[in-house]
């Protein structure tokens, strides 16, 4: 009859774990406690970036904006724009920008102030709706804004917004709010009407600026066209430049962020990992005993980073999934209420959580590793060693 072979007398690698719960369940707790912290603050960076994104790069995915150098933009150069034939659309506009608290400090949000019989095109063209109340009158000092704005500055219908309320927001004068906007671009719509009564440069019968909109599949098209337009005359802010300076102004916070990141997964993958490494050391006569039977050295270290490996990403799914309910929570019950919103858990804190379960395999199988290669078995199993 044939002994059996050895892989079948080999405990399964996370049984150890099973029957020593005291022992595994302080690591396994510790690997998920971290991917839960890195996971969390990654999505909430994350989610900062795309607010910015949201408020000012988003909107010029569906127009293009032209602004005089000058005292208004002159006829000719209105009348090219819109014989160009990938315009679909142009548009008078003023704009501002009202104050709200974010994540990491205050943000501005865009108030664009175009002709009452424009504003419903704008909006459906920017993919905004009403969702209460309606849009201000030609000439009338009301504003209608988009829900996070109201409920981060904690304000509805009929409230007042601007400088005259609070000194210390961006919006000059006084607005009463005549409805609530909702839709993926956090903006404000007021009249044009009456901005231009307030503007301080008089640009006489000239429009100051535009919003250029393309004709369905001509947004590339019409970008080019208006690049050519006189740099001397008019500032042109498309898709293109929108998404140069967003990645100017993230790059270093990023660069952080990630820098940041790599420390902090060093440093507790090598604790976790040293921790991890102490406590299997301390079973080396488990694995004298399985030497004693037959097993190789190779086998030896392939099982021991088999209870790594399932320690690692046991954990990391545990910490994920706890990051996902804590971000529920803080989406729901802290900075929803105050109109920050929280992006969906997605591939950035995925990548940025994976390294701890990954670095800590590494780390684990190389200290293991070398000890199970070189060791003893006869010491060990004797005492000696």
């Amino acid at each position: 009859m044939r002994p059996p072979a050895v892989y079948m007398i080999i405990p399964f690698p996370g049984l150890f774990y099973w029957r020593n719960r005291a022992k595994a369940v302080p690591l396994f707790l510790l690997v998920a406690s971290s991917v839960l912290v890195v996971g969390t603050v990654a999505t909430l960076t994350g989610s900062v970036l795309m607010s910015v994104y949201r408020a000012n790069v988003k909107p010029y995915e569906t127009y293009s904006l032209v602004v005089s150098k000058q005292a208004g933009i002159p006829k000719q150069i209105a009348n090219e724009i819109v014989a160009c034939e990938h315009v679909e659309e142009m548009v008078p506009v003023l704009d501002s920008k009202v104050k709200v608290k974010g994540l990491f400090g205050t943000e501005g949000r865009t108030i664009l102030a175009v002709p009452e019989d424009g504003a419903d095109f704008c909006l459906a063209r920017i993919g905004l709706r009403v969702k209460k109340g309606r849009l201000p009158y030609a000439g009338e000092d009301g504003i209608a804004i988009h829900e996070d704005i109201a409920t981060a500055k904690g304000i509805s219908i009929g409230d007042l917004v601007g400088r005259e309320v609070n000194p210390d927001d961006y919006l000059w004068g006084m607005f009463q709010v005549t409805g609530i906007l909702t839709g993926d671009v956090p903006y404000g719509i007021a009249s044009l009407e009456y901005f231009q009564t307030q503007w301080a440069l008089d640009t006489g019968e000239l429009d100051f600026a535009y919003l250029v909109f393309p004709r369905e599949g001509h947004r590339d098209e019409m970008n080019s066209y208006l690049a050519m337009l006189s740099g001397n005359q008019v500032l042109v802010r498309s898709l293109g430049t929108a998404e140069r300076q967003f990645r100017s102004e993230s790059q270093n916070m990023d660069l952080l962020l990630w820098l940041g990141h790599f420390l902090v997964v060093a440093i507790i993958s090598c604790a976790m990992g040293l921790l991890n490494t102490v406590h299997l050391l301390g079973r080396m006569k488990e694995y004298g005993l399985l030497a004693a039977i037959g097993l190789t050295p190779a086998q030896l270290v392939r099982k021991a980073f088999d209870e790594v490996l399932i320690l690692a990403f046991a954990g990391y799914v545990l910490g994920i999934v706890a990051s996902k309910g804590v971000l529920i929570y803080i989406a729901k019950w802290i900075l929803g209420p105050r109109g920050i919103p929280v992006s969906p858990m997605g591939l950035r804190a995925l990548m940025f959580s994976l390294p701890i379960p990954v670095m800590l395999s590494v780390f684990s199988f190389a200290t293991i590793g070398r000890h199970l290669l070189r060791f003893d078995f006869v010491s060990i199993m004797e005492g000696r060693d």
